[in-house]
């Protein structure tokens, strides 16, 4: 029996319901749905009571099934926790994310609330699609990738052919970051004729190797830079007068390091989504950073509606 379907009955009969259970889970609440049902169908009895709007309470197979199962997963974390102390079983976190400032400032704000014990991460910054093939060949545990909205069809098509799971942590309007002293950064907003004989600085954050049909992404600039980690774009629009980038909304701090002005420019809304292999077991130091790049989201550096720094 998969026991990752016997963590799913146990979340939904603690969540009450199966959209929060979904949730807490980081997984979609269809999927979840699909889990329990093929669950009841492998022991052969309803675990839960359903009404036309979800699960209403636990039935007592249910209540039976879930007393089993916490113990066969007490007894399998016992057994986990019996080989903690061997260098296999040392804490380890290995995840793809776009060259986002609010998720490097969310990573170091985890990093700082690791306790004494050994550990070892591996953080990669790369591109939605390098992501996508990292997670789905267990290469990384997790990762978020970021996609423009117009676009959203496409990687939801991709993420299902490469049977990975999702859920979207951030939604915003792309913002454009430049230079304190651009003859522009006087301006409380820009238009995309405003930048049209500006250098753009492009990493692969919002790129598409492949398009679905129809979709045509407009105002591309002529004169643009390619750069694959976040220190040269940093350094270039520092240095470039000229130069302007579109990024997520960036911590107010950041902006300060770096003398830049983060201007609105309406026209280019995306999602950051989390993604991971299906049935995936998330870890308390996965969970631990998740919960920082979701408080950022929520309360500090990012605002989810408007895009705009705290």
């Amino acid at each position: 029996m998969n026991l990752q379907y016997m963590r799913y009955a146990i979340e939904v009969e603690k969540a009450g319901s199966i959209s929060k259970a979904a949730e807490n889970l980081f997984m979609s609440q269809p999927n979840l749905s699909k889990a329990i049902k093929e669950l009841e169908t492998m022991i052969g009895v309803p675990l839960f009571n359903r009404t036309t709007k979800g699960v209403s309470s636990i039935t007592e197979d249910g209540r039976v099934f879930i007393e089993y199962a916490q113990n066969i997963l007490v007894q399998l974390e016992n057994m986990k926790q019996h080989f903690q102390h061997s260098p296999a079983g040392k804490n380890s976190l290995r995840l793809s994310v776009p060259r986002a400032s609010y998720i490097s400032e969310a990573f170091a704000s985890f990093v700082n609330e690791l306790g004494s014990d050994d550990f070892s991460i591996k953080y990669y910054e790369t591109s939605s699609f390098q992501a996508i093939e990292n997670v789905s060949k267990n290469e990384c545990d997790f990762g978020i990738i970021r996609y423009l909205t117009l676009y959203e069809n496409t990687f939801l098509s991709l993420l299902q052919e490469k049977e990975l799971e999702h859920r979207t942590i951030l939604t915003s309007d792309g913002v454009i970051v430049m230079n304190a002293q651009n003859k522009l950064a006087g301006k409380p907003a820009l238009r995309f004729l405003d930048l049209e004989t500006m250098i753009e600085i492009v990493n692969d954050d919002f790129s598409m190797p492949r398009r679905a049909d129809g979709d045509k992404e407009s105002h591309v600039n002529k004169k643009r830079v390619y750069v694959y980690e976040r220190g040269s774009q940093f350094d270039l629009l520092t240095h470039v007068p000229d130069a302007f980038m579109w990024v997520s909304p960036m911590p107010k701090d950041v902006l300060a390091r770096n003398t830049l002005v983060q201007k609105q420019c309406p026209g280019k809304p995306f999602q950051d989504v989390l993604i991971v292999r299906k049935g995936h077991d998330f870890s308390d130091y996965e969970r631990l950073f998740i919960s920082r790049v979701e408080q950022l989201t929520r309360f500090g550096s990012v605002s989810r509606s408007q895009g705009k720094t705290e």
